[in-house]
């Protein structure tokens, strides 16, 4: 623990291995209190839900772990297509229906895949730099699993990308927020 208030609590923790550090996060957690103004920025009707949508990653394509998603695009660039508009509104959901609900779930979902792919146009490796997640419910749960991503990419330049991104459930209640740093090798 490294402080503790009246109102929150933060953590820090690290993953090591013999192969050296991994990864840490710093995790603050705040108690519930009344405002008497809220506001939330608002998810745009979209004409795609998941049911129509076309597949944004083929099922066998790309790396092991995005074979667990399903991921639909809603609006925006195709992947690798030399965008100059690196917006994308995709629905995404976990293949396993027991990893439908929850924040771990969730992360993982929001994870892939970045839209700097929308703006290029070979594909390159990508690796997480940094990652700054805003939790906006406690319990982000929707229904049958579908989540609503919108992830604009805001700077491309260096062999670097900053990326942030909004996720919905089904209902249209704001879940959680992103801002994430990426590598792009060539």
């Amino acid at each position: 623990m490294l402080r503790r208030g009246k109102n929150n609590v933060t953590f820090k923790a690290h993953l090591d291995s013999d192969a050296g550090p991994g990864t840490y996060g710093y995790f603050t957690f705040g108690v519930s209190r009344k405002m008497a103004r809220q506001m939330d920025y608002p998810k745009h009707e979209l004409p795609v839900s998941p049911q129509m949508g076309g597949k944004l990653i083929p099922h066998n394509a790309g790396r092991n772990f995005l074979a667990n998603f399903l991921r639909i695009r809603a609006t925006g660039p195709a992947l690798l297509s030399g965008s100059d508009n690196p917006d994308l509104t995709i629905w995404s959901r976990h293949i396993d229906p027991h990893a439908h609900q929850g924040v771990t779930e969730l992360i993982a979902l929001t994870d892939a895949p970045p839209t700097a792919l929308t703006a290029l146009t070979q594909l390159n490796a990508l690796s997480s730099m940094n990652w700054n997640i805003n939790m906006l419910r406690d319990n982000p749960t929707t229904t049958d699993g579908w989540f609503l991503l919108r992830t604009a990419t805001k700077h491309i330049r260096h062999g670097y990308s900053s990326q942030e991104m909004q996720v919905w459930n089904r209902d249209g209640e704001r879940m959680m927020d992103c801002i994430q740093h990426i590598a792009i090798f060539t």
